[in-house]
């Protein structure tokens, strides 16, 4: 994340430290790729709110993820998320996700709702919708000269 002032030269770089923080700051989250940001480091089973359950420990393939690690909890039934755990580098939790049923957009099944908690006991619901595919165009991502 970059933040560009009108009368700086250059942009200054926004580190995940110094981003929106408590519930509300779930962006970080909303952007996880699980597959492509996490490895599985052990794979196990359980019950979740009365649903068997994949319990996925996974490790941060990058220093710059917010979380080094999270534990993701996968319906045994149809494969779907339904909860992550995410934790700080010292190991101690930082927040906890739980993923509502997927809703269609365009033929695909896509996320509608989150709800993060954090450890204080604060709560923020992230709703997604209009989805629609689409490009970007790269000059969205050209910084100023």
């Amino acid at each position: 994340m970059w933040l560009l002032l009108p009368n700086a030269k250059r942009p200054v770089q926004v580190s995940p430290a110094q981003r929106l923080l408590g519930p509300a700051a779930g962006g970080d989250i909303a952007r996880t790729r699980f597959a492509e940001d996490y490895a599985v480091k052990t794979l196990g089973h359980g019950n979740l709110d009365g649903q068997a359950v994949w319990l996925l420990d996974l490790e941060a393939r990058r220093k710059s993820l917010t979380h080094r690690t999270a534990r993701l909890a996968v319906a045994k039934a149809d494969g779907r998320p339904l909860q992550a755990d995410f934790f700080l580098a010292s190991g101690k939790a930082a927040r906890t996700v739980k993923f509502a049923a997927p809703g269609m957009a365009s033929g695909k099944r896509v996320l509608t709702v989150m709800t993060v908690f954090e450890p204080g006991g604060g709560s923020a619901e992230i709703r997604f919708s209009g989805w629609a595919p689409g490009s970007v165009e790269a000059a969205l991502f050209q910084l100023p000269k």
